[in-house]
C-alpha cells in the first residue's frame, strides 16, 4: 500500500512537471523572467492580495466550526479554526488541496480535544463540498464564455444558475427522502447516516452556500489584486469565467497544490479573452508565486499562534441548535 502511495506521488509530480515544462515551451518562457517576476512588487496591490487571502481563509474556517456545530463536536476557537485553515491552506500549495485542508483540520481537532481526528477530516470535506457546488453550478456558464468568447454570457448564465443553486439548497433534506427510496442498500444506509446527522439542515446549508459564495468572491478579488499589481490589462471578468475551471481542474486531478492544471486553465482563460500567451503565462507563475508566498507566510504566523498557546481551549460539546 506505501508502495502504491509513493507511485502515485511520483507519477502526480511527473505529470504536474510536465505540463509547467510544456507551457514554459510554448510561451518561450525564460529564467529571466521568472527572475524579473520576484521584484515586480507594488505594495498596495500585495497588501490587497494579502487581505483577500485572509479573508478567503477566515470564510473557510467560519464554515467548519458551522459544521462542527452541526454533528455536536468540540469547537475550536475562531483563532485555532483560522489557524487551522491557514496550515492547510499552505500544505495546499505542496499537497493535493483538499487532503491538506482535511488533514490539518483532523489535527486540529485532536488538539482541542476531540476524540476521533477523522471527525475534523469529515467537517472539512462537507464544508469543502458547498466550494465546488458553487464551481459546478458556474462551470457551464464559463464554458459557454470560453466557446463563444463573451464575458457577458457568463453573467448571464451563472447568476441565474446561482439562484437556482441556493433552491436546491432549501429542498436538499427533501431530496434526501428520495435517495432513501432507491433500491441500494449501501445507498439508503449512506442516507439514513446523513439524515442523522443533519446536515442537510436547511438553515446550515444556506449559510455553508452563502459562504462559499463569498468564497468565490475573494478568490476573484485575489485575481484581479494580482492583475492590478502586474499593472496588465486583462478583463476583469475573464478571471471569475476561469475560476470554476481552475478549482475544479486542480481538484479533480488531484495534483500537488493543482500545480499544472491551475495554471493551464488560466492561461486558456486569458488568452481567449486577448492576453498575450507570454503575459497570460507569466501572470499564472506569478499567480502560484505569490499564492504559495502569502499562503505560506499566513500558515507559519497561525503555527507560531498555536505553539505559543500550550493549551488550546478545549470547549464543550455544542447542542445542533446552535
Amino acid at each position: 500500500m506505501r508502495l502504491r502511495s509513493w507511485l502515485l506521488s511520483i507519477l502526480a509530480a511527473s505529470i504536474a512537471t510536465a505540463l509547467i515544462a510544456a507551457m514554459v515551451r510554448s510561451a518561450g518562457f525564460t529564467a529571466s523572467d521568472f527572475t524579473s517576476l520576484l521584484f515586480q512588487v507594488r505594495p498596495l496591490p500585495l497588501l490587497l492580495f494579502g487581505i483577500a487571502t485572509s479573508l478567503h481563509i477566515l470564510l473557510a474556517a467560519e464554515k467548519w466550526r458551522l459544521v462542527q456545530a452541526r454533528l455536536e463536536l468540540r469547537l475550536p476557537g475562531r483563532r485555532e479554526a483560522f489557524a487551522f485553515s491557514a496550515i492547510g491552506t499552505a500544505l495546499g500549495q505542496l499537497l493535493p488541496i483538499p487532503v491538506a485542508s482535511a488533514a490539518s483540520r483532523a489535527l486540529g481537532n485532536r488538539l482541542v480535544g476531540e476524540a476521533s481526528a477523522r471527525s475534523g477530516a469529515i467537517a472539512s470535506v462537507w464544508e469543502q463540498l458547498f466550494d465546488l457546488g458553487v464551481m459546478t453550478l458556474l462551470l457551464p456558464a464559463s464554458v459557454f464564455a470560453l466557446i463563444t468568447g463573451s464575458a457577458s454570457l457568463f453573467a448571464a448564465l451563472g447568476i441565474p444558475a446561482l439562484i437556482l443553486g441556493g433552491i436546491l439548497v432549501t429542498l436538499a433534506s427533501r431530496c434526501l427522502q428520495l435517495v432513501r427510496s432507491v433500491p441500494l442498500a449501501f445507498v439508503r444506509r449512506a442516507a439514513d447516516t446523513l439524515g442523522e446527522s443533519n446536515l442537510l439542515d436547511r438553515t446550515l446549508s444556506m449559510r455553508l452556500y452563502l459562504l462559499s459564495l463569498c468564497r468565490f468572491v475573494t478568490l476573484w478579488a485575489m485575481c484581479l489584486a494580482l492583475n492590478w499589481m502586474l499593472e496588465w490589462p486583462a478583463p476583469s471578468l475573464a478571471f471569475a469565467i476561469g475560476l470554476p475551471v481552475v478549482v475544479l481542474g486542480s481538484v479533480l486531478t488531484m495534483l500537488p497544490g493543482g500545480l499544472g492544471a491551475s495554471e493551464w486553465s488560466y492561461v486558456t482563460t486569458m488568452t481567449t479573452f486577448g492576453t498575450p500567451l507570454p503575459q497570460a503565462v507569466s501572470w499564472a507563475f506569478a499567480n502560484r508565486l505569490w499564492n504559495t508566498q502569502v499562503s505560506l507566510l499566513i500558515g507559519a504566523v497561525a503555527m507560531v499562534l498555536i505553539l505559543r498557546r500550550p493549551h488550546l481551549p478545549r470547549s464543550a460539546r455544542v447542542s445542533c441548535s446552535h
